[in-house]
């Protein structure tokens, strides 16, 4: 089974392109061995590892699941936009595929329905698997794309894995009517099939005073709580057949 821990350390921000990227080696190690000690196989990021990082995954024993950031919001059928994503991911794909604790890419996280409606579905579908097609000419291993139910309405058989971010308190009637291990299994059953379904974000309570919001996760918890409905939304994802989940940890 899959499961991981993603956090903004490793996040949207950090393109490994970027010749402003800062990462403090020291601080990442220490994150690396608390999530090995917390007995977590896999990394999942938002923005993929640098080559650095992936060496020091590896050397604490963790997978990791490369996710790629694009802009969700762009227009996905601009030529301009379109060649721009490819160059990112050939760069990463050809960081990356010397590296064997890599298990897959994710491509992108909740893209919006407004720019894929903007775009239109076939023009969107044909954009991701030009992006498909990119990675896996330099290394064959996994893609997927990190969706979310707003996304239901789009094609997902392009991808070798699915992936879906769910959580247990949004949207709250889909969790009213069918639980949240329903809302997981619903979703395999109906987007997987036969392949790995994996939830790509879950957990997201804080500790912070925040109010619960559609974009704000889950606030006014104390870390004891935090933990124990993390542990909750974990075993959700177990008891509705998610081959792993990664949790979502909020300040």
């Amino acid at each position: 089974m899959w499961s991981g821990w993603a956090t903004t350390d490793y996040g949207r921000t950090k393109s490994p392109a970027s010749p402003t990227r800062r990462t403090n080696r020291r601080w990442t190690e220490l994150d690396f061995r608390r999530i090995k000690a917390a007995h977590f196989n896999t990394i999942r990021t938002w923005d993929a590892l640098a080559p650095e990082e992936l060496a020091l995954a590896k050397k604490y024993g963790l997978m990791v699941i490369q996710g790629i950031w694009l802009d969700p919001r762009q227009n996905f059928a601009d030529p301009h936009n379109q060649d721009s994503c490819v160059s990112q991911v050939e760069t990463i794909a050809q960081q990356s595929k010397d590296y064997d604790n890599v298990l897959g890419y994710l491509v992108m996280t909740e893209p919006t329905p407004e720019a894929v409606e903007a775009a239109g579905e076939e023009e969107t579908l044909r954009f991701f698997r030009r992006l498909k097609r990119t990675i896996q000419a330099i290394d064959p291993r996994p893609v997927s794309m990190d969706s979310w139910l707003p996304l239901a309405f789009l094609d997902h058989s392009l991808w070798d894995f699915v992936t879906f971010n769910t959580f247990a308190f949004v949207p709250r009637s889909i969790n009213f009517s069918l639980g949240y291990p329903g809302y997981n299994r619903w979703l395999a059953d109906h987007f997987a099939g036969e392949r790995p379904f994996l939830v790509g974000e879950t957990g997201g309570y804080a500790v912070s005073q925040a109010s619960f919001s559609a974009y704000g996760g889950f606030g006014g918890l104390t870390e004891y709580d935090q933990s124990l409905k993390d542990l909750e939304s974990l075993r959700g994802t177990i008891e509705g057949h998610a081959a792993g989940a990664v949790l979502v940890s909020l300040d």
